[in-house]
């Protein structure tokens, strides 16, 4: 069962988070993929041997798997083509050593394994989109009783899971790099490396993150707007006002206990009863003599009767 259409804040909001992340994908990523040189020609391809040589002691099946390495200038993408098993890379190190670790982690792999991450690595490009599409469908899920179900509290996860394979893909090259930095240089030249890697790896989160806040924000919009709609059920009154007035030391009372209350009213005398009965259910967060009891009601000028305070155990 679906809720109601989402409002047009909350499409704003969807809207302007996927344009964020294709504005990164498209135009900021470019920019800061751009790799200075770092060594000459011979010594950056002396590396990258080393390299491939020390990753295939450790999986003995890339010996037979060494990739094409087509050298480029400074200021062009580097990048690796699983496919063709093609190295494109320059002579900025780290970044060239980053690819290397794209290409260990596709030729470990077999086949079929390797062409199914590399669809979820893609489908990662584009979360700004899939992601705002599934986190918005997961958003107006209802159970059968026409309340928020657990898909839709998970919409913000469900957003983020497309760029998931993308960012662990990402995250295990740089890490290759920087290991085998380390093992070379130590722990100085592998910080020093981070100034390439770290950039980079920000870009990806850039496109990955604001599609998933932005859905974690109008999940809470949803929660506000659900627990003002039962408190609007309940009849106002002064008892009411003092009522959700004692709630505040409280443990703040949930969808369900909300609506219990507005449920409890139309079956017991008096709104005091309801309320009472309602506060019994809730854990107080301090005990003290505010939290622990309703304050004093007068009901009329010419009434004799008081709302006495009700102990909240």
């Amino acid at each position: 069962m679906r809720g109601p259409p989402l409002t047009p804040e909350d499409f704003g909001t969807i809207g302007y988070a996927s344009l964020i992340g294709a504005g990164v994908s498209l135009g900021l990523q470019p920019l800061l993929l751009k790799s200075p040189s770092t060594h000459s020609e011979q010594a950056a391809s002396k590396i990258y041997k080393g390299f491939w040589e020390s990753a295939s002691k450790k999986h003995p099946v890339l010996k037979d798997r060494v990739p094409v390495r087509i050298p480029i200038g400074e200021t062009s993408k580097n990048f690796y083509s699983p496919s063709a098993n093609v190295v494109v890379t320059g002579t900025n190190v780290p970044a060239g050593l980053h690819e290397y670790g794209h290409a260990v982690n596709a030729q470990k792999r077999g086949k079929i394994w390797r062409d199914v991450w590399q669809k979820a690595y893609s489908t990662g490009r584009y979360s700004s989109i899939t992601g705002a599409v599934g986190g918005g469908l997961a958003l107006i899920h209802r159970t059968p009783e026409g309340e928020r179900s657990t898909v839709s509290k998970a919409a913000p996860l469900i957003a983020a899971a497309p760029a998931v394979p993308m960012l662990a893909e990402e995250g295990m090259a740089s890490g290759r790099a920087l290991n085998y930095i380390r093992k070379q240089k130590g722990i100085k030249g592998a910080l020093k490396a981070t100034k390439s890697l770290g950039p980079a790896y920000a870009s990806y989160l850039a496109i990955a993150a604001p599609v998933p806040i932005a859905i974690g924000i109008i999940s809470n919009r949803m929660n506000k707007r659900e627990k003002t709609k039962l408190i609007n059920a309940v009849p106002h009154s002064k008892t009411a006002a003092l009522l959700f007035g004692a709630l505040a030391p409280l443990k703040p009372p949930s969808v369900g206990q909300l609506a219990a209350l507005a449920q409890n009213y139309s079956k017991v005398p008096t709104y005091t009863q309801a309320a009472a009965e309602t506060l019994k259910k809730l854990k107080p967060v301090k005990r003290n003599a505010k939290a622990n009891s309703l304050p004093k009601v007068r009901r009329g000028a010419n009434s004799r009767t008081n709302v006495q305070s009700a102990n909240v155990r």
